[in-house]
């Protein structure tokens, strides 16, 4: 989940270790206010993979491990 303080431009996407793009899960203008998103990788293998957020000019990367 992520919280706007005003309106952004919000992109969420998931890649995996080779930097291949898995899935796209927020990709256009929110409101400001707290949003919820959830990945839903049934069809994606077990293994670790990026996801990164930018707001506006800001980018952050996290690792998630997916354990199925």
């Amino acid at each position: 989940s992520f919280t706007l303080t005003r309106p952004e431009i919000v992109q969420l996407m998931i890649y995996d270790m080779l930097g291949r793009h898995v899935a796209t899960l927020v990709d256009g203008l929110h409101s400001a206010q707290q949003h919820t998103v959830r990945w839903e990788a049934g069809g994606h293998a077990s293994g670790v993979y990026l996801a990164r957020m930018q707001v506006g000019s800001t980018a952050r990367t996290i690792t998630m491990l997916l354990v199925k």
